[in-house]
């Protein structure tokens, strides 16, 4: 697969090694990124107080989430 690129055969190990180095923040990134992305998504669906309404239980009633930072 390295030479389909053009580079020589030599040129794996370093290539393996810089994804390896790479490849946990990456992984962060992405993950991050869509929990950014959806919480962009409800803002935008269930308006700008969608962290503060809270949840429908099974009796109907409404349990408020509480956040602490």
């Amino acid at each position: 697969m390295v030479s389909f690129f053009g580079f020589p055969g030599e040129a794996f190990p370093l290539i393996a090694t810089i994804g390896f180095l790479v490849d946990p923040a990456a992984t962060c990134l992405n993950s991050s990124g869509d929990t950014i992305a959806s919480m962009i998504i409800a803002r935008f669906v269930e308006g700008k107080d969608w962290l503060l309404k809270g949840e429908i239980n099974k009796e109907g009633e409404i349990n408020k989430i509480e956040i602490s930072c």
